[in-house]
């Protein structure tokens, strides 16, 4: 696979990070709970629980991804927040949304 091909196959946030003369690459990992990390540009979005399940479409939307099978519970604690990644798959997460994106 040549050099372009690869870089166009890298996330967004890569592909800004990706400098040509020293080759650089930074690709960021965010720890969502239970030993598991996942990369920053396959995130959509971090969510919190309390405020963001009020609304019925949001109560509609993870119903519909947990009889699809995309939805994936870290631990056994009570889920503070869930993140939605680009495969449309759902993390329910037993940590806080400012814990997880590292914003006191």
């Amino acid at each position: 696979m040549t050099e372009k091909a690869l870089r166009k196959n890298r996330c967004r946030a890569e592909k800004k990070a990706y400098h040509l003369a020293f080759r650089i690459i930074i690709i960021m990992y965010f720890y969502i709970g239970n030993n598991k990390s996942v990369r920053g540009c396959d995130i959509l979005g971090v969510f919190d629980m309390d405020t963001s399940t009020v609304s019925t479409h949001t109560r509609k939307y993870l119903n519909e991804a947990q009889r699809a099978g995309k939805l994936i519970v870290l631990g056994y604690d009570l889920p503070k927040s869930f993140i939605l990644m680009k495969d449309k798959s759902v993390y329910l997460s037993p940590l806080n949304t400012s814990t997880i994106i590292g914003k006191n």
